[in-house]
């Protein structure tokens, strides 16, 4: 249960399946997306940016990851529905320039709802691009890392402030069986012939620890059961030898073996 939980919470963010473009992106991405969501087994299929970035608070500069994701993604998808609670505010991109910050990363800048924040940018050239945004919105994703440096913002606010009209930086797809998302590769590959990562690449190293954590788990267990396994038969072996001469005489009287038991 636990470990089935800490997956949900990384596959909420990156999806079970994502195409990347090089460059500023993936050109024609509604095609792409359109294509993808004939594959049978496939749930949802969204465009989004993730970049790297700055933002200036009340008290504090701190680096952030950017996700530009569609706003109906808060209402339409239930992962983001179970593992995005919300702290104060609302989950509203659909204002322009909103952006929704995690709860630790809002403490650390001094950010509230309805503060103004800068958010800066840097462009191919590495120049330093800065844009006013209102917080709308403070969550909680459970996740200490996505807690204390993601933050929100909508996909149009993205194409804008990282000069990418007409692109998206990658495809988010969504099928009914992660676990088995092998599966599914043949089909989402031809639909849409970009770069593609799992989150079973993206997330090895967790997938590994977390096995290992089994493993561990299942080592101590069968110990703990041969000593409880022991003490349990020791105890009642004992019990018969402390009654045998009861044993003895109601067998004696015709008791049968398995009544004795």
């Amino acid at each position: 249960g636990i470990h089935h939980n800490f997956l949900q919470k990384i596959m909420t963010k990156d999806a079970h399946l994502i195409f990347l473009g090089p460059g500023k992106g993936i050109p024609e991405y509604k095609k792409y997306i359109e294509k993808l969501k004939k594959i049978k087994g496939v749930k949802s299929v969204e465009p989004y940016f993730e970049k790297q970035g700055l933002i200036k608070g009340r008290l504090n500069v701190w680096g952030i990851n950017i996700m530009g994701i569609p706003p109906h993604v808060f209402e339409k998808d239930e992962d983001f529905k179970k593992q995005i609670h919300v702290e104060s505010g609302s989950l509203n991109l659909y204002t322009n320039n909103s952006i929704l910050l995690g709860y630790n990363l809002a403490l650390n800048i001094g950010a509230q709802v309805g503060d103004k924040v800068d958010l800066t940018v840097f462009s191919e050239d590495y120049f330093s691009l800065q844009y006013k945004f209102v917080v709308t919105g403070i969550f909680t994703a459970g996740h200490k890392d996505y807690d204390s440096s993601l933050a929100f913002i909508s996909f149009e606010d993205a194409q804008e402030i990282f000069d990418s009209e007409g692109y998206a930086y990658g495809i988010a797809v969504k099928v009914e069986d992660p676990y088995r998302i092998e599966n599914y590769l043949p089909e989402l590959k031809s639909a849409c012939p970009y770069y593609s990562f799992t989150w079973k690449r993206l997330h090895r190293n967790d997938l590994a620890a977390l096995e290992d954590e089994k493993r561990l788990i299942m080592i101590i267990l069968f110990f703990f059961f041969v000593v409880v396994s022991f003490n349990i038969l020791s105890t009642m072996i004992a019990m018969v030898l402390d009654k045998k001469e009861e044993i003895a005489i109601l067998k004696a009287m015709g008791l049968k073996p398995q009544n004795a038991m």
